[in-house]
């Protein structure tokens, strides 16, 4: 605890708010994900003497995030494992969707320039019935990202962290601070793309 008195000393509190969230691992990578969703990659100091490669994927943690920057600080093992709610669906449940319109209506914009990934969750997205604009951030400027990502018309926003620029990821965690349904994943494959979807347009 010590370490993490030192990382709040003369830290205006109110700067600083409290979470939860769990491990995964996705192609080698490890990441925090916090209970929206958002994917988090911690440097050894916000890890806070914690060795990340010792914790199991699904342990759930507590953290603090600061919300000037959204950088994470984990606090302490809650000593429990993650319980995926109701409204979040694993690959089971895409198969009792794959052929029903349940996005019938809905409107999602990803953001990445992972192409085939992005396109192959876009055209299952479609046959679920969403409209789906897919940017390719290897060919569309930042500035218009963020118009794009701006635009009320959207139900949902996925933007990848590994697909994106630094600018657009910045974009994205103020976006969601405004409370804009936008999603910040690691670099997930399609059926993730598409549980997440799901998640965010269940009611």
């Amino acid at each position: 605890m010590q370490k993490y008195n030192d990382l709040f000393e003369g830290d205006e509190l109110t700067l600083w708010t409290t979470l939860q969230g769990h491990f995964v691992t996705e192609d080698d990578d490890r990441y925090f994900v916090d209970n929206s969703f958002a994917y988090h990659e911690l440097s050894d100091v916000d890890c806070n003497g914690l060795d990340v490669t010792d914790i199991a994927d699904g342990e759930l943690y507590s953290a603090r995030q600061r919300i000037d920057s959204d950088r994470i600080v984990l606090i302490r093992s809650l000593h429990k494992q993650y319980e995926r709610p109701a409204s979040v669906y694993n690959d089971a449940d895409l198969q009792r969707f794959e052929d029903a319109t349940v996005l019938a209506g809905k409107n999602v914009l990803i953001v990445s320039w992972w192409g085939e990934t992005a396109n192959h969750a876009k055209r299952k997205l479609e046959k679920m019935g969403a409209n789906v604009k897919w940017l390719d951030t290897s060919t569309v400027a930042n500035n218009k990202v963020a118009d794009e990502m701006r635009k009320e018309l959207y139900d949902v926003r996925i933007v990848v962290l590994r697909g994106a620029h630094h600018e657009t990821v910045n974009e994205a965690h103020q976006l969601r601070r405004e409370g804009m349904n936008i999603f910040i994943l690691g670099n997930p494959g399609t059926s993730t793309l598409v549980k997440v979807t799901l998640h965010a347009t269940a009611s």
